[in-house]
């Protein structure tokens, strides 16, 4: 059908594709450890950089949602933003965002005060397991006489922001897709991961943030209201109070206030498995998440 219809993709591409195991990026934050999908992709990999940047401030002891925990979030931000967006594509031995220098940098320059699924499943037997899959937005084209529709990656501008038929051959594509696993002080283990584009990575920073560094429970960690900043806006979901609001404008001059917890903000399914043994899960209700203990 590729042939046919004048695409690149052919049969010896299917036949000597291949599937790569690789050992998820680790890091310790303030004695939890977490682990994510490393390189190639870069969604897992960008926000350990974020967490290596938020573990220089005692985020924790900021008020939850209030000037200086948003100020420290957003400037983790906006330093993982332009990280990205000045070269670092391809995240290789060479490139690598958690490397002092890079981090060196970035440290000087901060002063802190609807198309993806995420699974989570945990199992009394203490297996643990985050799937993230996505098909974009589709590229609103099905394979004859399968019913698979075909995805949209090569148009996604988070991961091909060169633009169409430029992507270079024999190049693994990249993603934004984190599915993580992370270890607290207490043994108990989360599973999480999100949908959202771009916002994957902030949506992720700051379930973990929340249960490292503010100790709340799991379905408050998933269903606090999140920041995301790009391009220069920050966005912010409600409930912000006024003063808040006034004192952000002074350091983020563009802030779009949204009316409601929003799709756009990710979808964090999460799982968790307590030092005892038990269960519990939280769906993000910004994608209709649910938990399901069976």
């Amino acid at each position: 059908d590729c042939a046919r219809a004048g695409g690149h993709l052919t049969r010896e591409d299917l036949s000597t594709y291949r599937v790569v195991r690789r050992t998820p990026r680790a890091l310790e934050y303030r004695n939890s450890h977490v682990f994510t999908n490393p390189p190639p992709a870069l969604g897992g990999a960008l926000m350990l950089f974020a967490l290596r940047l938020l573990a220089e401030v005692r985020l924790g002891a900021y008020p939850h949602g209030q000037v200086d925990h948003v100020h420290a979030l957003a400037t983790a931000m906006r330093l993982t933003q332009r990280l990205r967006n000045e070269g670092l594509k391809d995240i290789g031995p060479d490139k690598d965002p958690l490397a002092l220098e890079i981090l060196g940098i970035m440290r000087r320059e901060a002063v802190f005060r609807r198309g993806t699924t995420q699974i989570s499943v945990a199992d009394a037997e203490g297996n643990l397991a985050s799937l993230t899959i996505s098909n974009g937005e589709g590229s609103g084209y099905v394979l004859p006489g399968t019913g698979i529709v075909l995805n949209n990656m090569l148009g996604e501008e988070d991961i091909n922001p060169e633009g169409f038929h430029r992507w270079p051959r024999d190049q693994r594509i990249s993603s934004m897709m984190s599915p993580t696993l992370l270890e607290l002080p207490d043994g108990s283990s989360v599973v999480t991961g999100s949908s959202g584009s771009n916002r994957i990575r902030s949506a992720m920073l700051q379930v973990i943030s929340n249960l490292v560094d503010f100790g709340l429970p799991l379905d408050q960690a998933v269903g606090a209201p999140r920041i995301h900043f790009e391009r220069g806006l920050l966005n912010l979901e409600p409930p912000v109070p006024p003063p808040t609001l006034e004192a952000l404008h002074t350091q983020w001059p563009r802030i779009k206030l949204w009316s409601a917890l929003n799709v756009f903000f990710g979808g964090a399914h999460s799982v968790c498995r307590k030092a005892d043994g038990s269960l519990l899960g939280a769906g993000d209700p910004r994608r209709g998440g649910t938990a399901l203990l069976v």
